[in-house]
């Protein structure tokens, strides 16, 4: 076969490479010339001539779904085959951990079937099967990798564009580790860490820094699942009970420390784009992607509304939440969250204020503060789903006149109101 590649910034010598060694089994008796084109933003097309063939597509995994395809099919009558790319990501997890351990030439020809069928993506589960220096009960008598292996699997599948992703358990599943003399300071039950020991966290950054150091990915799966046992043994007998809510929380926010230190470059912030475009710029070395949404309330104001609030009050300082607008965040004298704001105009010396956020702020201000001043910056942040209730509502539920009584399981109540009470934790 002869393959010819159109320049492009996919490293080409990766693709050559992979292709020999798929080739290797791709059996085919036709001599066809193939000429592989890379795109952006456009399906997989395998356009046929004769013996010839023109691929066009976006990336190495979609080009080799082509090759496999195409070279199957080449005794077959076709004139062209097109598929859509409905996915950015495409691929499977490999268990690892459960039963016999994969060699690391099984993960290489499980890679190359990936190869075939177009996947970009391979998570790759390991409990405790991969190495973590000065933990040699890691994968003990039953397999583990190196991270030379690992090193060398990532690589591999690279040649095929395909994004070797690590997914450890930093909670449970971990029996197979907490079996030997290290389960003796570390776990709380069987197969759960102790959650609060300080040498879980120790072995925990280890273990994430061993991971770091295998992979080249910037991405990783903390598995924190079916710790139903959470807080039931040793952490019980030493602390006494603990929801398991309130302990995951705890182990969740040590764990996020830790990833924080390992100075991960890559942020995908959710919900608010304003508020996440404002973290970006306090935090530059780092690469943020955001989605669409936020609060409809916030994002209404305007440069000119501030602009205007500013003419009518030229002695007000501007208090503003980070969920507005880049451009009217930017004109602000601060920038906080709704207890910042309040905290701020109280400390403060100053005697005016022009409030960029829900307007009820503006109402609890006055009235805690009667010595100064405080405006709206917008009427538009007035939210209307907040105002739906009344003060006569609240006096005919109470009166029992009004409303209906709503009874839900403590479990449904609990899980509803986890949330809120977090974030009134996180507000101090």
């Amino acid at each position: 076969m002869k393959f010819s590649f159109s320049p492009s910034s996919t490293d080409l010598e990766k693709v050559e490479e992979g292709t020999q060694l798929l080739l290797g089994d791709i059996k085919s008796e036709k001599e066809l010339e193939i000429q592989v084109e890379f795109q952006e933003n456009v399906p997989l097309t395998i356009a046929r001539n004769g013996d010839h063939l023109h691929i066009t597509c976006q990336e190495p995994a979609h080009y080799y779904r082509g090759l496999n395809w195409a070279v199957h099919h080449s005794e077959d009558t076709w004139n062209t085959k097109s598929e859509p790319v409905y996915f950015s990501k495409n691929g499977v997890m490999l268990d690892c951990s459960r039963n016999a351990v994969f060699t690391v030439e099984k993960v290489k020809s499980f890679i190359r079937i990936m190869a075939k069928l177009g996947m970009n993506t391979l998570m790759l589960y390991t409990e405790e099967t991969y190495t973590v220096p000065d933990e040699p009960y890691f994968g003990a008598y039953r397999g583990r990798y190196s991270q030379d292996e690992i090193r060398e699997m990532d690589a591999y599948a690279r040649t095929f564009g395909i994004e070797l992703v690590p997914f450890i358990q930093t909670l449970a599943h971990l029996h197979n580790a907490l079996k030997w003399p290290l389960g003796e300071t570390v776990k709380d039950t069987a197969d759960i860490l102790q959650v609060g020991k300080e040498e879980v966290y120790t072995l925990i950054e280890k273990m994430l820094c061993s991971v770091k150091e295998s992979f080249s990915t910037n991405r990783i799966h903390l598995g924190m699942d079916e710790a139903a046992q959470l807080g039931l043994g040793k952490y019980l007998r030493e602390n006494g009970y603990t929801k398991s809510s309130v302990l995951i929380r705890e182990h969740s926010a040590r764990v996020f420390e830790i990833c924080k230190k390992l100075e991960q470059d890559k942020i995908l912030f959710i919900p608010d784009p304003n508020l996440g475009h404002y973290v970006a710029e306090k935090l530059p070395e780092k690469t943020f992607a955001f989605y669409k949404g936020g609060c409809p309330r916030h994002i209404v104001v305007s440069a000119k509304d501030v602009e205007k609030a500013r003419a009518a009050h030229p002695d007000a300082l501007f208090l503003v939440h980070p969920e507005c607008r880049q451009e009217v965040a930017e004109q602000a004298d601060y920038v906080g969250s709704t207890t910042g704001i309040m905290e701020f105009a109280k400390k403060s010396e100053h005697k005016e204020f022009i409030i960029g956020t829900e307007n009820s702020i503006v109402e609890h201000l006055q009235f805690e503060c009667p010595d100064k001043k405080f405006y709206p910056v917008a009427v538009q942040l007035t939210c209307m789903n907040m105002k739906v209730t009344t003060l006569m509502d609240i006096y005919n539920c109470l009166k029992g006149q009004g409303g209906e009584e709503i009874f839900l399981p403590e479990n449904i109540m609990e899980g509803a109101g986890r949330c809120i009470h977090r974030m009134v934790e996180l507000g101090g």
